[in-house]
């Protein structure tokens, strides 16, 4: 069975004050009852002193009719069961009361507790000059004292009774003023569990009362509630940052996909002047000795000719993007007034965003390179014609056979 706190705070303390409670009832009754008992073994031997001293005249007189007197006035005690005289040789020189008790064999009883038929029994001496002539024997009736003690012990159990009444309200009452700040608690960190997703943790906020250490607890929950309010914030911000670099990603991966597809495009322009070309090669091959080659030596400079053209067209485009840009960095700086600024600003950012120029100063270098290596192949095919047919050589020179066929 799962207990609130609330419950578990009502039932400790009634628990405790029912424990302590039980056991005050038992000392009680328990210092109750040995106080009464010890009272009783102290009269009964107080009562047995006194009348040994009373009797003791009438003893050594032997006067039989004053001892009887005197066990019949003890008789007027209503807690004095029976009274007994007699001598030194045990011989019973007066006596009154309740037959029976007269009639057993008389033994002392030293403690109430070991009585087991309602009777203290005790005796007191008889002396004179230290000398014993007798003693007197009396019997003290116990049920007064254990009635006492029975209305004491249905006392002491009422009032407790009454106490632990007390008590539970007491508990009630005290563990829900305890709880209550901590009911307050438990609802608040309900609504920060429901309020996760929308981060409205301002409803959660408890006002602080008081000083002690519940309202500690309430400082620091509010505390735990604004931190949880700041966290969330932030997240809220970082997740906006994350979405925009997306976007600014996904922008620059659509600008680099239209690049790359501008680049295929004039990859197959350029296949398909490759095969224009094979084409009027494959058409020349059909010609004369002489004309394979004249269509050898077309299609040896045409293919330098044609990438180093393809480049050049390429480089055209890229000069012009420079061009732009130069005309916006000259109004920019002053040195031509023919369009504002801000103008010059905008167009020149439009241009950065939307040209990679990263890549267009890249292949700039690879065309250059490459159209300078197109012309030098060029100007080798012309070389190597010149040298194959001597045309400005007059005189006779050594020449390399494996070098000619070679070229």
């Amino acid at each position: 069975m799962n207990l609130s706190l609330r419950n578990k705070t009502i039932f400790s303390i009634a628990l405790i004050e029912a424990v302590l409670l039980i056991a005050l009832i038992f000392t009680a009754i328990n210092f109750m009852r040995n106080t009464l008992n010890d009272n009783l073994v102290s009269r009964s031997s107080t009562v047995a002193s006194l009348f040994a001293s009373t009797t003791k005249n009438a003893v050594l007189t032997y006067d039989l009719a004053s001892l009887e007197t005197f066990c019949l006035e003890l008789l007027n005690n209503p807690d004095i069961l029976y009274v007994r005289v007699v001598n030194d040789e045990n011989q019973v020189l007066a006596q009154a009361g309740d037959e029976k008790l007269l009639a057993r064999q008389f033994v002392e009883d030293i403690d109430v507790d070991n009585v087991t038929d309602g009777v203290l029994d005790s005796y007191a001496n008889i002396t004179e000059a230290e000398q014993s002539y007798g003693r007197v024997e009396l019997g003290v009736d116990t049920l007064n004292i254990k009635n006492s003690v029975e209305i004491i012990k249905n006392w002491t159990t009422s009032i407790a009774i009454i106490e632990m009444a007390l008590v539970a309200l007491f508990s009630f009452f005290l563990g829900n003023y305890l709880t209550l700040q901590l009911e307050t608690l438990r609802i608040a960190a309900r609504k920060i569990s429901q309020n996760v997703e929308s981060g409205a943790f301002n409803q959660a906020q408890l006002p602080v009362n008081g000083n002690d250490e519940l309202t500690e607890v309430t400082r620091a929950f509010n505390k735990l509630v604004t931190t949880l309010e700041y966290e969330n914030t932030r997240k809220q911000a970082y997740q906006h940052e994350l979405e925009d670099l997306n976007r600014t990603l996904e922008q620059k991966v659509e600008q680099r996909t239209t690049l790359l597809n501008k680049r295929n495009d004039e990859l197959i322009q350029i296949n398909q002047e490759l095969q224009a070309t094979q084409k009027q090669l494959t058409q020349a091959a059909k010609m004369a000795s002489v004309g394979q080659l004249a269509a050898g030596v077309a299609h040896e400079i045409n293919n330098p000719v044609g990438f180093v053209k393809s480049n050049l067209s390429s480089l055209a485009q890229y000069i012009d993007i420079y061009s732009k840009i130069s005309t916006d960095v000259l109004a920019i700086y002053g040195k031509d007034s023919s369009q504002s600024v801000e103008v010059s600003k905008q167009n020149l950012a439009t241009i950065i965003n939307s040209e990679d120029l990263t890549f267009i100063n890249e292949d700039s270098k690879d065309i250059l390179s490459e159209s300078v290596e197109g012309l030098d192949r060029v100007s080798n095919i012309v070389k190597d014609l010149k040298q194959f047919s001597r045309a400005d050589v007059e005189e006779k020179t050594w020449l390399d056979i494996n070098e000619c066929i070679e070229s």
